[in-house]
């Protein structure tokens, strides 16, 4: 994995992270921003940055604010923490492997904060993408999500997310308005994948305490109701 070997070969104490369509607004005041949020914030494994696309402006929440998932079109890793956790994950490759990582950081008793200065314009448009990536964006989001579950989710809380968020993605395929037929295919088969890395996903089993994930879902709860 790409990143993994930039990560071990990196020798500064900070990772930025963009994607190639990505662009800080202001380079250098920013990345003086980002160290200087790193030091305040020992316990920082990421700070996400203030993401803006041609469809969606800039937050104006606070900076310091914590947040329970990173993106990395525009983030910053604490190098040591970011290997503490594993680096990215080989298993989920692409889609939720973002959520997957935030868990693992979470885990280890560090966060993800938000830096509102530190602006990322995202040249990012959907509508160009072909009609096939929508169909894998959806099986590998929706396999990845499963295997989250079983991965991380404390014992009693597998089977009923499980089944909730299986069907959230039936529903969001339904009327995602793109080739509906084919997406709801592509969410089904992604089922199938998913019983098929089950026995490795029960293998990497690392839950969350049951505090950890109650203090998580609250945050992802108040940050990006669902």
């Amino acid at each position: 994995f790409a990143r993994n070997v930039a990560i071990e070969q990196a020798t500064a104490p900070y990772i930025v992270s963009l994607d190639d369509d990505a662009w800080f607004e202001d380079a250098s005041p920013a990345l003086d921003e980002l160290e200087r949020l790193f030091q305040v914030h020992p316990e920082a494994g990421c700070v996400m940055f203030n993401i803006a696309t041609p469809h969606s402006q800039y937050s104006a929440r606070p900076t310091g604010t914590r947040i329970p998932l990173h993106v990395t079109c525009g983030c910053a890793f604490r190098r040591s923490g970011l290997l503490q956790a594993g680096g990215f994950s080989d298993f989920l490759h692409s889609q939720a492997e973002e959520t997957d990582l935030s868990i693992r950081i979470y885990r280890l008793g560090m966060s993800i904060i938000f830096a509102r200065e530190v602006k990322v314009f995202h040249n990012f448009s959907p509508g160009n993408r072909p009609v096939k990536w929508y169909f894998y964006n959806r099986h590998n989001t929706t396999r990845n999500d499963l295997l989250i579950v079983v991965m991380y989710y404390p014992l009693h809380w597998v089977i009923p997310y499980l089944v909730g968020k299986f069907m959230s993605h039936l529903r969001f395929a339904v009327s995602y308005g793109v080739a509906v037929a084919g997406t709801i295919w592509y969410t089904w088969k992604a089922l199938f994948s998913f019983f098929g890395l089950l026995p490795e996903a029960i293998r990497r089993r690392r839950p969350m305490t049951k505090q950890q994930f109650k203090d998580w879902r609250s945050l992802l709860n108040s940050s990006y109701p669902l």
